[in-house]
């Protein structure tokens, strides 16, 4: 029976998921990618290079840099003449001069037209989604019940909690569904990436704990008295 069906349809798949919701997945990746660029200068300056030396740095919006240049520079900044502005860039010390390449960097993020740009520089400085973003029920509320299983799936909630157990859970209502998905005993989703998220539609599992170094043993002269 339909019902008592846990598994998703053959067709469903992370890259058709991530098909469905293109916009929503290339927005956070792009989000990611700007904060990482915004907290790292020399990512931010190499970025700016290879935009500029490629052709598509233009392709930040004027308004995305000029709007906030009275925060970023001085309040006097945008209404002075295009010498004063000379002078004014050049009177920044490293610190400021550092944080506006980090916004150039961050504004190409958000605006460069090509989504494999934004791809490419995530792998290279290694932005991790989860350092922003996590499944919840915003996420969810996008996909279809078919599309959940796949994700329960993927993400280890259905071999938590048992096919059976799903498939009872998936013949509820959707709401329901997410509600059962998002907080069922003893699973935790922080650093599972489905793979509708992910820059190579592959599943992301949690990372790896990192081990707590054993102490090492007192010497024996301590015990001496």
């Amino acid at each position: 029976m339909k019902a008592t069906q846990s598994s998703p349809k053959p067709g469903v798949t992370a890259k058709s998921i991530a098909a469905r919701t293109k916009e929503f997945r290339e927005a956070t990746w792009r989000t990611a990618l700007a904060r990482a660029l915004a907290g790292n200068t020399d990512h931010a300056r190499t970025t700016i290079l290879v935009a500029a030396m490629s052709g598509s740095l233009a392709q930040i919006k004027a308004e995305t840099l000029t709007s906030r240049a009275g925060f970023l520079v001085g309040e006097t900044f945008p209404d002075l003449d295009y010498a004063e502005k000379i002078a004014q860039i050049q009177a920044l010390n490293d610190a400021r001069s550092a944080n506006v390449l980090s916004v150039i960097g961050a504004a190409y993020a958000k605006d460069v037209l090509s989504f494999s740009h934004v791809a490419d520089l995530a792998r290279v400085f290694q932005v991790d989604l989860r350092d922003s973003w996590q499944a919840d029920q915003s996420f969810l509320e996008r996909y279809t019940k078919d599309e959940l299983s796949f994700i329960a799936q993927e993400c280890g909630l259905v071999a938590h909690i048992g096919a059976k157990a799903f498939a009872k859970l998936l013949a509820s209502k959707k709401t329901e569904l997410i509600t059962g998905m998002l907080n069922r005993s003893g699973f935790d989703w922080a650093g599972r990436l489905p793979g509708a998220m992910t820059l190579d539609s592959i599943y992301g599992p949690p990372p790896a704990p990192t081990p707590v170094p054993e102490e090492a043993p007192a010497r024996v002269a301590e015990f001496v008295a």
